[in-house]
């Protein structure tokens, strides 16, 4: 279950990537140095630092940067084998007057190390970077205008001038080609934070607008091309809370997409299966309840009927599993004292720790287990599911009334959303159940006409 805020305490300007099964957050720091904050987890519910990539001072010279400038609006990326962060460094603000200098660092892993800054622009401020699938960059950024209505400015040009967009050379290290105003923004105005994503043949833009206060919103347009023309979402703002003003969340940050499928989870699950295939050939079949060659790591049956998973392949892991069993003279026997040698016996070793757990209750295995620290878990059917006390405190399982079978239980809406957290109001219906009532109330087929669709047998 999500609690917000996930990050607690002073992080704006979320930035979040992922890569594989690992999600990451970068976020502005402002005149705080080093520079740049970067959370990392792996269920998008805790989060730890684990990285402040600008920690030197040839990535980040503080020196003009005065309260509130500073890094700015980072955008972390993944691509090429490479973790890609782009940022602005605010040296100066004197009214309409701002000196936003935006660089790229890069680094081979999230922990670094990280290169020295590549100078990019200074034409405004929230730059990102756009990994195109044909292998091309581009470099996006919002327009800020010297000539708005600020000190001495002109009051019929906006500061915030529209989303520029040029492609970036990473070889040559600067920016090629045409400089292009893709994106004016809505009627709202403000526009910045661009940020691009691509599917199906449609590049999708995802900006902010209306300032950082209580107007904020986050607007959404595409294009077939990526330099435009963008044509703007039909809702406009897909988040905001404007029009809104007794919502709990107020003034929300940038908006981004995550982009995560279920069955890409699952694939990040089966370890190394597609890195052999590539290298070696070798296509692993399906195994059961085991992995080849990890032992000890099973489902085994227990006296009272049931089944309980044990994973206890690490070597001083396995040392506990043989100290709950009362064999501590089995972790150092050469024949499962290491993992070599306890995957060349895994058949004989599983059917030792299953003559063990046929002596024994679930429950007596699993306060073994998580006496001596062992990995495990009982294998639930139907009846233990009804009963588990986790399910029941999250009402996971309800009951519903069907007018032929009575009292139903069924599963529950999930996940469950702090707003309009949901519910099950009425069992399945039966097939054609609602027919005639769909046909008569929103088609406005006569009685007659009904029945002689029953008597034709349509319906």
């Amino acid at each position: 279950m999500i609690r917000n805020p996930i990050l607690r305490g002073f992080n704006a300007d979320p930035s979040i990537c992922r890569v594989g099964g690992d999600y990451y957050i970068a976020t502005s720091t402002f005149e705080w140095y080093p520079g740049v904050q970067i959370h990392h987890s792996t269920d998008l519910v805790n989060w730890r630092l684990v990285k402040r990539p600008l920690d030197r001072a040839s990535q980040l010279d503080m020196r003009g940067n005065p309260d509130s400038g500073g890094i700015w609006a980072p955008c972390l990326s993944h691509a090429d084998g490479l973790f890609w962060l782009v940022y602005t460094d605010v040296k100066r603000m004197d009214g309409n007057f701002k000196d936003t200098h935006n660089y790229i660092v890069t680094a081979p892993a999230i922990e670094g190390p990280w290169s020295d800054p590549v100078y990019v622009n200074s034409s405004g401020f929230d730059p990102s970077l756009f990994h195109d699938d044909d292998g091309r960059k581009w470099f996006l950024n919002m327009l800020w205008s010297h000539i708005s209505n600020g000190v001495g400015g002109r009051p019929k040009h906006p500061s915030f001038a529209g989303i520029l967009l040029q492609e970036w050379d990473a070889k040559a290290g600067k920016l090629v080609g045409p400089v292009k105003n893709v994106f004016a923004g809505s009627p709202h105005g403000l526009v910045e934070g661009p940020h691009l994503l691509k599917r199906d043949g449609w590049y999708y833009l995802t900006t902010a607008e209306g300032g950082t206060g209580y107007d904020h919103a986050v607007t959404m347009a595409r294009a077939k091309k990526i330099d435009g023309p963008y044509e703007l979402h039909p809702d406009i703002h897909v988040i905001t809370s404007k029009d809104a003003p007794g919502a709990g969340l107020q003034r929300a940050g940038q908006g981004q997409i995550v982009d995560s499928a279920i069955y890409e989870a699952v694939l990040n699950m089966m370890e190394s299966l597609v890195t052999e295939y590539d290298k070696t050939g070798y296509i692993r079949e399906r195994t059961g309840a085991i992995l080849p060659n990890v032992a000890p790591s099973n489902v085994y049956p227990t006296r009272d009927g049931g089944m309980i998973l044990i994973a206890a392949n690490q070597d001083t892991v396995f040392g506990r599993l043989a100290e709950a069993m009362g064999r501590p003279e089995l972790a150092k026997d050469e024949r499962y004292a290491t993992h070599t040698a306890r995957g060349a016996r895994q058949t004989e070793l599983d059917d030792m720790i299953a003559d063990w757990t046929r002596t024994l209750d679930a429950p007596v295995v699993e306060q073994l287990m998580d006496k001596f620290g062992i990995p495990s878990g009982k294998i639930y059917r139907t009846p233990e599911m009804l009963e588990d006390a986790h399910f029941r405190a999250r009402q996971a399982i309800v009951t519903t009334l069907h007018p032929k079978f009575g009292e139903l239980r069924m599963q529950n809406v999930a996940p469950k959303l702090s707003a309009t957290p949901g519910g099950i109001r009425l069992p399945a219906p039966e097939l054609g159940q609602h027919t005639d009532e769909i046909l008569g109330s929103l088609l406005d087929f006569s009685a007659e006409r009904l029945a002689a669709l029953h008597a034709q047998g349509v319906i």
